[in-house]
């Protein structure tokens, strides 16, 4: 746990620091940042102690994989990051789908200044809800080789946060290889023809495949954020939101304006 908010804080100020020689994007507010680690401390901290107790109660006994050296373990991590992103894929269109998920979505979305804080900027019940159904099912599905998984939690949380960055940065003839911060701020983006695109978090050919990819010119690096700014009225006003939207899609009410 210790560990890993040193990482999280090390990125940080490494990736604003490059923010601020290669911003795609000027005049990004210290108090926006602020309320993004906020958030990214409340994702944090709930989403130990839910996963915990998550894997507490129940059965949870994923086979332990036989020790094959490191280039075994690197094999495992690409495996382990090409499912996860698979079946992320489908459950992050999901949430742009529907109303009910996209009310633990839409605070991400809401973000009208993208940087590297935004990597957390997650409702907090997000976090037990990809547990259960990515992360169980993954190590089910390949099993546990512990050194795969401390460098699976490295790359991963490097790459989310590289993919977020406010950084003028394009990957070239890799766009379509790996995901990078031009093309996940499309996903971002507050312009109709993006809405719904690069819905990977990893690997663009997941969305070529299934038909959400949207390749980027050169020097596009839109605005981004939600023409309703509703999640950005307040911190408080952002944490309850979903429990209302939810008792008013239950009473048959509009509760969220989903996206094109």
């Amino acid at each position: 746990m210790k560990e890993r908010l040193i990482l999280y804080a090390g990125l940080y100020l490494i990736f604003w620091l490059f923010e601020m020689r290669f911003g795609a994007e000027k005049g990004h507010t210290l108090e926006n940042k602020l309320v993004n680690i906020f958030y990214g401390l409340v994702l944090f901290v709930t989403g130990v102690v839910i996963v915990g107790y998550i894997y507490a109660v129940i059965p949870y006994k994923p086979s332990q994989l036989v020790d094959r050296g490191i280039g075994g373990s690197i094999l495992i991590v690409f495996l382990y990051l090409f499912l996860s992103d698979f079946i992320f894929y489908w459950y992050h269109r999901a949430q742009h789908k529907f109303k009910f998920l996209w009310a633990i979505h839409e605070l991400h979305h809401s973000d009208t200044e993208l940087n590297v804080t935004s990597s957390m900027r997650t409702y907090w019940l997000d976090r037990p809800v990809q547990a259960l159904v990515i992360t169980f099912p993954v190590s089910y599905i390949i099993g546990i080789d512990s050194t795969a998984i401390n460098i699976y939690l490295v790359v991963f949380t490097v790459w989310l946060f590289l993919t977020h960055a406010n950084l003028r940065i394009r990957f070239g003839i890799f766009t379509r290889v790996f995901v990078g911060p031009q093309l996940h701020r499309i996903h971002h983006s507050s312009l109709p023809q993006h809405q719904d695109k690069n819905i990977a978090q990893f690997f663009p050919i997941i969305d070529i495949l299934f038909g959400t990819y949207y390749h980027p010119a050169a020097d596009e690096f839109p605005p981004t954020g939600l023409a309703e700014k509703n999640t950005d009225r307040s911190v408080l006003t952002a944490m309850v939101k979903p429990f209302s939207d939810w008792f008013n899609f239950l009473k048959g009410k509009k509760s969220v304006k989903t996206p094109k």
